[in-house]
């Protein structure tokens, strides 16, 4: 028994080490959308980098595809090395792409300067021309649904961009918005959706992230992104089912809390955490948009 195990985790190595070098083609270069406006329902992505959009896509995805939505996607910075951050640019319009995300420019965050918490307090000025930036492509996309990461993802540019896109809600006086918290780095405590990624999607997901060449190559996440989901679902079903409840009929999915921005601060927005797998539609989901609209 213990031969067949190891023959798994060597099949598992061997196909992790086969596709950690494959690069996926960039399209030709391609202009920022400037015109930030739909007709459909909007989900709008804050991203801390380039690669973060595609790591919470499966909700976006799902939505995309069965409630008509548009998603769009900012990345708040294009990390710390300014010799990257055209090249990066450019991997963030190619997974926006391959996903189907409309991409925006980034925030006005300048060559350089590390996006941390202690911005807001160290460069007042600069943490508000970002901040105003936030909020006026948030009042244009109008949208119904706004991600970004939850306050505890240990990263300093995902805090920091919890508290940026919190600040942006806050000069746009929006009330009664509808945000989901992702994570990455560090696990919500309270998260109240599990959305199942299908293999389809996962792969998708994977093509995207594989996009972000100077990412992957020095961290092969896109083809680690499997593990991630199947560690989603093992602590999701309790998590979000309770103590002891069966594990569904799928293996892969991602974590989400979604709330409402009241005007002062978030809270949640689901009166019970949902389970949403594949063979059920989001229509639970999108009714408890509605309802607390």
């Amino acid at each position: 028994m213990h031969e067949q195990f190891l023959q798994f985790i060597l099949k598992i190595q061997a196909q992790i080490m086969a596709f950690r070098n494959i690069k996926v083609p960039h399209p030709k270069k391609r202009k920022p959308c400037l015109c930030i406006s739909s007709n459909k329902p909007a989900l709008l992505i804050f991203a801390p980098h380039p690669d973060d959009e595609s790591i919470c896509a499966t909700l976006a995805l799902r939505l995309i595809r069965e409630a008509g939505f548009t998603t769009f996607a900012v990345p708040v910075t294009l990390g710390s090395d300014p010799s990257l951050r055209g090249k990066r640019w450019r991997e963030f319009q190619a997974a926006c792409n391959i996903l189907g995300f409309v991409a925006l420019e980034p925030l006005p965050c300048p060559h350089g300067t590390k996006l941390e918490p202690n911005l807001r307090k160290s460069s007042p000025r600069l943490w508000r021309s970002i901040t105003e930036k936030a909020a006026e492509i948030i009042t244009q996309a109008n949208p119904a649904l706004i991600c970004f990461p939850h306050r505890q993802d240990w990263h300093p540019a995902h805090i920091a961009t919890h508290i940026l896109v919190t600040d942006a809600l806050k000069l746009s006086q929006r009330r009664a918005q509808k945000v989901v918290e992702t994570e990455y780095w560090h696990p919500m405590k309270k998260p109240n959706l599990l959305v199942e990624t299908t293999p389809e999607v996962a792969s998708l997901i994977m093509t995207a992230i594989a996009a972000h060449h100077s990412q992957a190559e020095r961290n092969p996440i896109h083809v680690l992104f499997p593990a991630w989901l199947l560690e989603n679902v093992r602590r999701g079903i309790e998590l979000i089912g309770g103590p002891g409840f069966t594990h569904p009929a799928f293996f892969f999915g991602t974590l989400y809390r979604l709330g409402t921005w009241t005007g002062a601060r978030l809270r949640p927005l689901l009166p019970h955490p949902l389970i949403v797998p594949a063979t059920q539609s989001l229509k639970n989901f999108l009714t408890h948009l509605e309802s607390s609209s």
